[in-house]
């Protein structure tokens, strides 16, 4: 049986096709996000509104023709729009493995998931973070415990589209009160690939991320609960703790970690770029 430090540093291991499901994924974060990944034993679901990308960051409006009739007001409907679409979602971002480029030498690990030089820069904290490798069955069956079905809630998981086209939100029609526009936006989400086109579409300048996606709407959250991540319980869902190459202590922090998580401690490793190339050392 292959050893998981052994998978991880195969250069032969191909990207899964779209179809497949993968049996592990890479989820980059900085020193904060691991510290509160451990102390509440959660994956944090995040929001759109915490997003870098403008088009999942900004406001959400119909690219149709809405009118309000009195005392129903444009702005109350346009933020009741928002509201249903895009602040009542919530998001798991992973990556994962891309295919290897022609001409990378045949030893080469830039391919591999864990290996994303922009995503140790961008995602954390400039290589002074972690890469989590996650059992992504066993974040789908926490997904399933916390935030299960019910007929007040979307869920849709899978790769992300890049795309370079606006957000089209084709919902038409005059409304004179809140009940009514509802009635409009659960019929929209409940369309075919509705979800695939808002919540799971991306620029294609975004497409380095090799971006896998857990989205699900809760069309009835409270105001309160908008824009409000949530955490799925963390289980044994992280099978290894990557490090960054600048990660200031990485042995005294796999120390804490087998602590707090025995006897579903993670293998503990770290990413070293040694004349530009990326490889993995044990802690």
């Amino acid at each position: 049986m292959t050893s998981l430090f052994d998978w991880l540093t195969d250069p032969t291991i191909p990207a899964l096709p779209r179809d497949r499901l993968p049996e592990y994924v890479f989820r980059y974060m900085g020193s904060d996000g691991l510290d509160a990944t451990i102390r509440y034993r959660g994956l944090r679901m995040n929001v759109w509104s915490n997003m870098n990308d403008p088009r999942e960051a900004k406001q959400w409006e119909s690219t149709g023709s809405l009118t309000a009739i009195h005392p129903y007001t444009n702005a109350e409907m346009t933020q009741r729009l928002d509201d249903v679409l895009r602040r009542s979602a919530h998001l798991m971002s992973l990556s994962l493995d891309r295919d290897r480029s022609p001409d990378a030498e045949p030893d080469s690990l830039f391919h591999r998931g864990w290996a994303k030089a922009p995503m140790w820069a961008n995602y954390a904290n400039a290589h002074e973070g972690v890469c989590l490798v996650l059992d992504f069955p066993a974040v789908c069956e926490a997904l399933e415990e916390h935030v299960g079905f019910k007929t007040s809630r979307y869920r849709n998981w899978g790769r992300i589209n890049y795309a370079d086209r606006p957000i089209r939100i084709d919902i038409t029609g005059a409304f004179a009160d809140q009940a009514a526009l509802d009635e409009a936006l659960y019929n929209f989400l409940e369309t075919r690939y509705t979800m695939s086109g808002l919540h799971m579409t991306k620029n294609t300048e975004w497409d380095y991320e090799r971006e896998l996606r857990l989205a699900v709407v809760d069309r009835d959250l409270e105001n309160h609960e908008l824009d409000t991540p949530i955490n799925l319980p963390l289980g044994n869902c992280i099978r290894a703790v990557i490090f960054g190459d600048a990660y200031p202590d990485p042995a005294g922090t796999a120390r804490t970690i087998t602590t707090a998580l025995s006897p579903n401690a993670p293998e503990f490793l770290q990413c070293r770029w040694i004349v530009g190339a990326p490889g993995l050392e044990r802690i």
